[in-house]
């Protein structure tokens, strides 16, 4: 699922949507992949905006796990680091 092209283009969220509904697939699942598509495009705008729509059902730990594996800037880094708490 490609949320976000790394040169800025906004992605398919409305068609992610309906991929989502049409095959059943879990808040927990559908989440997990939108957080690592977000962060292998490194739409880090993106990501903090995503943790921020509603209370997360995967937790905030995986946030912070992906900004880290895919080297966030410090400053997204810092905001991951933030949800935690």
């Amino acid at each position: 699922m490609r949320v976000r092209a790394p040169g800025g283009r906004l992605g398919h969220h409305k068609q992610a949507a309906a991929l989502r509904k049409q095959f059943s697939v879990s808040d927990r699942h559908f989440w997990w992949l939108k957080v690592r598509a977000l962060a292998e495009s490194r739409a880090w705008e993106a990501l903090d905006a995503f943790a921020a729509e509603k209370k997360s059902p995967i937790g905030y730990e995986p946030f912070v796990e992906v900004a880290k594996k895919y080297g966030a800037p410090k400053e997204a880094q810092a905001r991951c680091d933030a949800l935690l708490l």
